[in-house]
């Protein structure tokens, strides 16, 4: 499991892109993700982490290194522009609304049955 730092409130949490169980947070736009990622145990030890964490709880914004922050928004970039990726999430999205479907189906059944039986 990632170990990661909210930014908008130092919470420890457990992956980057998670909403955070403190503040609720929920990192979406392409630089958030990016500078989210980078404070995950992938890129800075636990001590680093910790340390981060702290910063942030005491009022004190994080330091990035912008040339850091564009190479991360450049690679996810060009994950979430690559055919492959954009397949997965099509397929993924399909297999979701079947589920979601199907859930559907067997509660109306259910429910029909249930009614009819009275």
């Amino acid at each position: 499991m990632t170990a990661a730092v909210c930014l908008e409130c130092g919470h420890m949490k457990t992956g980057a892109w998670k909403r955070c169980p403190g503040c609720r947070h929920l990192p979406k736009s392409l630089e958030d993700r990016a500078r989210h990622l980078i404070t995950t145990d992938h890129y800075l030890s636990h001590e680093k982490l910790e340390a981060v964490s702290q910063q942030i709880q005491a009022g004190q914004a994080p330091q990035f290194v912008d040339t850091q922050v564009q190479a991360v928004m450049q690679q996810l970039q060009s994950i979430e522009n690559d055919p492959r990726e954009i397949k997965r999430r099509r397929w993924l999205k399909l297999k979701v609304h079947l589920i979601l479907l199907t859930l559907g189906g067997l509660i109306i059944t259910a429910v029909w049955l249930w009614l009819s039986s009275r």
